[in-house]
């Protein structure tokens, strides 16, 4: 039996000890566009933790798909060297009265980093609710969101499941219409980066 569990035991710490450190990022709310928009965005990922260190720099674009679904590609590179992802987000749930938009981005996601690569599917539920502000200072609104991102993912012939919880919030200025502005935390539960995100979303067209 000691050797049973000796031998549970220390599969397991092998299991966790490698790390993914790709680029795992949510930038995203329960916001919706139109079947017939689109939308452009970039980001600033500082990376504060694991073996990767620095930032990485995504672009992304985003299709309006149905009334409860958009489509997002995304492209990036920096400290990963690639990063390259296609996801589906529905929202089952919208933002409406007190009730906050829930809903789900499913997809997947090719990084290569640290000499390999690695390939994960992933699965994020996510929660936002927008509210309005009129102040001296500000004229707009604020989204903040919250998600949990979790993926499988396959590296250097190790199997790794990265988990994080994001906070986050977009902010839209209506003074300046062009563009929201997106910031967010990404921790650490398992096999993840703690991250810094910082981006902008341009005017749906």
């Amino acid at each position: 039996m000691n050797n049973k569990i000796a031998t549970i035991f220390f599969s397991t710490t092998l299991l966790f000890a490698s790390s993914a450190f790709a680029f795992y990022t949510v930038q995203d709310t329960g916001d919706l566009l139109a079947p017939t928009q689109m939308a452009i965005g970039a980001s600033l990922q500082g990376m504060t933790a694991g073996p990767v260190h620095g930032v990485n720099i995504l672009g992304h674009l985003d299709k309006g798909l149905t009334d409860t679904s958009n489509l997002r590609f995304e492209a990036g590179s920096g400290a990963t060297d690639a990063v390259l992802g296609g996801y589906y987000k529905w929202v089952p749930f919208p933002d409406y009265q007190d009730q906050p938009a829930v809903g789900f981005i499913m997809g997947g996601q090719y990084a290569h980093y640290q000499g390999a690569g690695e390939i994960a599917a992933r699965f994020t539920p996510i929660a936002s609710k927008k509210f309005e502000i009129h102040s001296d200072q500000a004229n707009g609104t604020i989204t903040p969101y919250v998600a949990v991102p979790i993926a499988m993912a396959n590296y250097n012939s190790s199997t790794l499941v990265p988990v994080q919880i994001t906070l986050g919030a977009k902010y839209h200025d209506d003074r300046v219409k062009i563009c929201d502005f997106l910031a967010e935390l990404d921790f650490d539960v398992n096999q993840a980066p703690n991250s810094i995100v910082l981006g902008v979303q341009f005017a749906p067209f």
